[in-house]
């Protein structure tokens, strides 16, 4: 287990749209007739706490794989002191993205990008917990599109990205000009179990 922390990136849109872990489940929008995408990711990981240095807010933990990793635990993370050696660590990791396309004559000449960001905690006095999810919701255009190399490149309120076009997807239903409107969430949620 590594520590790391949320990234947001449009880079890291974009890995996660190619990226052949996920499965794309391509649909055609009643509406528009124009096609629509949503692709996601679910991992979960246990690790093992090994020591803790309450005065430091350190905690060891060791993963499934043998893996050891110290973590400073800042003081936003509360009931440190429920947390025992032995106790497990589990945390789940979800990712999701809707992504749907729209005529040009439906296109708004505003692009918008909306972030939220939500923290859940524990109550104090049990073990430590917490969910964050990041909530982004994009409207941008398609700018450009490539039929051979399956790449469409599209236009959001403060980015503009090239992704990978899924083969089952119709490219001839997409125009330049079309409305882009996807939304992306990330959320990860960590809780501690104690030791049987």
């Amino acid at each position: 287990m590594k520590n790391s922390k949320l990234g947001w990136s449009t880079g890291f849109l974009c890995a996660m749209l190619t990226a052949p872990l996920f499965a794309a489940e391509p649909a055609m929008d009643a509406m528009s007739q124009k096609p629509a995408v949503s692709a996601g990711m679910h991992m979960t990981s246990t690790a093992t706490v090994e020591a803790i240095d309450q005065e430091n807010r350190v905690v060891t933990l060791r993963s499934e794989e043998g893996e050891v990793t110290r973590l400073a635990v800042g003081d936003e993370v509360r009931n440190l002191a429920q947390v025992k050696v032995g106790d497990k660590v589990s945390i789940t990791h979800d990712m999701g993205l809707a992504l749907a396309l729209s005529p040009a004559a439906e296109a708004g000449a505003l692009r918008t990008r909306v972030e939220t960001d939500t923290l859940t905690r524990s109550a104090l006095g049990q073990k430590p917990g917490a969910t964050i999810r990041k909530t982004v919701e994009v409207e941008g255009t398609v700018k450009a599109l490539d039929t051979t190399a399956r790449t469409v490149t599209l236009q959001g309120a403060e980015h503009s990205m090239t992704l990978a076009v899924d083969p089952a997807i119709d490219m001839s239903a997409i125009k330049v000009g079309d409305r882009v409107d996807a939304v992306y969430q990330e959320s990860v949620a960590i809780k501690v179990v104690p030791a049987s």
